[in-house]
């Protein structure tokens, strides 16, 4: 998925859709350019504690709010869904892989008893649960979760 990048920061993509704009727009920095200033005022004026703490509670005031509410809002646009389920399905191909070379190299070390066999029947069945696992994710009979062990 390769999209267009950004005129603003070269080699960053730009934004793809509405949805992603909303969510960058609420995650934006906020009151960083107000603190500076703030602070950037001679310790000689009058009221400037006041003004320094002032600027503290609007920054974290317009700071909290959209950060703890980021997460639902993201959740309720959908965004970033599409990558998370290929990422998801990327790593139960791996996962997927990983185990049936365990279990190649599990039978090789059955055959050539170097484990006891209730140590080497717990492995296959540990191995056997993860391959089932995965290949049901890549079947699309097990839904797409980050947690695949």
């Amino acid at each position: 998925m390769s999209h267009a990048e950004s005129d603003v920061l070269p080699g960053v993509p730009a934004a793809r859709s509405w949805r992603e704009r909303v969510v960058l727009g609420c995650s934006a920095m906020r009151g960083g350019l107000t603190l500076a200033a703030v602070l950037a005022i001679p310790l000689d004026v009058p009221d400037r504690d006041r003004l320094v703490f002032l600027i503290y509670v609007v920054i974290i005031g317009t700071l909290v709010p959209p950060g703890l509410t980021l997460p639902a809002l993201i959740r309720k646009l959908g965004v970033g869904r599409g990558e998370r389920d290929a990422t998801v399905r990327y790593s139960a191909e791996v996962r997927a892989e990983l185990a049936r070379a365990a279990l190649a190299r599990l039978e090789d070390t059955e055959d050539a008893h170097l484990a006891p066999d209730d140590t080497a029947a717990q492995a296959r069945a540990q191995y056997d649960l993860r391959l089932r696992r995965a290949e049901a994710i890549l079947e699309g009979d097990q839904p797409a979760t980050d947690e695949l062990s």
